[in-house]
């Protein structure tokens, strides 16, 4: 009989001790999965940073990719002509993106080609908000002077301080807002204007953004 108490309490004692085992494991199991969730959150933030740095276009709009053809630029203007039309979808008004920042827009539009103005063109206008006040501005090509925009119809009073940055906004629907121009910047006669970010000099490909879907 004593043995047989033994025998039930050793194999009750195992079955009391492998079910703390299977909770601990359970516990362990449940806390690698938060962590793995957790890690795979943080891979998502810095895939979505690692777009911008590296240049991935991401926007709400479809994006289609174009090669520069001919790249024309003159003391009046600058323009280019892609390798991509209206075959691909492409509408006059679309907006020409590079390094997630804006460097023209799609002006006429051929069958299997477009032209297209870089910002820099004096008769590009683009509308543009500036700062953390978001003051509206029109920002004005301006050849003479590589990587300057103009900024006119400004407000009555408006506070900017050098390095402020200007992105594109869509009060008048002209194209998606929030699309990285350039910073404020101040000439030696204390006037401000945008300095542009992308080296024109170096332009081969870039992103349309398809506002008509």
């Amino acid at each position: 009989k004593f043995k047989n108490f033994s025998l039930i309490y050793v194999v009750s004692n195992f079955f009391e001790k492998q079910e703390i085992v299977d909770k601990s494991e359970l516990i362990n199991l449940q806390n690698k999965v938060e962590t793995l969730k957790n890690e795979k959150t943080t891979l998502l933030l810095q895939l979505q940073n690692l777009k911008k740095i590296t240049g991935e276009e991401n926007y709400e709009f479809q994006t289609l990719k174009t090669k520069v053809l001919i790249y024309k630029s003159n003391i009046i203007n600058e323009t280019i002509i892609v390798n991509k039309g209206s075959a691909d979808g492409v509408t006059s008004g679309d907006p020409l993106i590079k390094n997630n920042l804006l460097v023209g827009k799609i002006t006429d539009v051929n069958f299997n080609s477009s032209n297209g103005i870089l910002v820099t063109n004096i008769n590009s206008r683009v509308p543009v908000r500036i700062g953390e006040k978001n003051y509206n501005a029109i920002a004005v090509g301006n050849p003479s002077f590589p990587n300057k925009l103009n900024l006119e119809f400004l407000p009555k009073e408006y506070s900017f301080n050098e390095g402020d940055f200007v992105y594109t906004t869509s009060i008048d629907k002209i194209m998606p807002d929030g699309i990285l121009i350039g910073r404020i910047k101040k000439d030696t006669n204390d006037k401000f204007y945008i300095e542009h970010l992308y080296d024109f000099s170096k332009i081969d490909y870039l992103t349309i953004v398809k506002m008509k879907k």
